[in-house]
């Protein structure tokens, strides 16, 4: 698989005057799992939705290829290859099925491209018995299972995953760690955020953390676990958001 970067340089971002982050350079990847932290306040959501090209920075210098790009250049890339997912992700209200289509229907994908991939995004996402069910009749871990499998369909390069496991229960949050290992396994880079403090175990082999308007970054491999082989719903590493 074709590893995908991209790199923005003199980021920051300010409401009301005030400063939000200055980020001197961040690069995001394909391929590497990131947890992101920071206190509430601190900018995280702000800071996923400009990487996603879903909101604007005060200032950024982005490269593509190495290639230096204007914003509006750079969102077309972006919005190609990294999608971003609320911690409450939109139903609409049709069938599980009809959710998972929308995306590609929208991207203009044939009829038989839709129906192969959406077979395949059920069966990856254990949705397949809930596939004829409204979508905003389920419970939260369920709707984030179909969130990620909207995703999916896309062959997105990077998901940016926000909150994705808050209001969920157990069995939930485990079912949504699988998805992530398996994500992980496809080579899709992923950052993800959590305001949780309980568990230890970590999903990501890299941490960000947002403090006093910089990005802190360090090395957590040593403390990911394999989800698939050993996993407990205690063990899954939801940081301060």
């Amino acid at each position: 698989m074709t590893i995908f970067n991209i790199t923005f340089k003199d980021l920051n971002k300010s409401f009301n005057q005030r400063l939000l982050f200055n980020i001197p350079e961040l690069t995001i990847e394909s391929g590497k799992c990131c947890l992101l932290s920071g206190i509430n306040g601190s900018g995280k959501s702000t800071l996923l939705k400009i990487l996603a090209g879903l909101e604007n920075p005060n200032n950024a210098e982005v490269y593509y290829k190495n290639i230096k790009m204007s914003w509006k250049s750079a969102c077309k890339q972006i919005h190609k290859n990294i999608i971003y997912l609320h911690q409450t992700p939109l139903m609409f209200d049709a069938s599980v099925e009809d959710n998972i289509k929308y995306g590609m229907r929208k991207q203009g994908f044939s009829r038989d491209k839709i129906k192969t991939n959406t077979k395949n995004a059920l069966q990856w996402a254990d949705l397949e018995h809930l596939k004829n069910n409204n979508a905003r009749m389920l419970s939260g871990g369920e709707k984030q299972r179909v969130a990620l499998a909207r995703a999916y369909v896309l062959s997105p390069k990077i998901l940016l995953l926000d909150e994705s496991f808050s209001n969920i229960d157990a069995q939930g949050r485990k079912q949504i760690a699988e998805q992530i290992c398996k994500l992980k396994d496809e080579g899709i880079g992923i950052i993800l955020t959590s305001h949780e403090l309980s568990h230890t175990t970590s999903l990501a082999e890299h941490h960000m953390q947002l403090e006093n308007n910089r990005l802190i970054t360090s090395s957590n491999e040593n403390n990911v676990t394999n989800f698939k082989n050993n996993f407990e719903p205690s063990s899954l590493l939801l940081v301060n958001a």
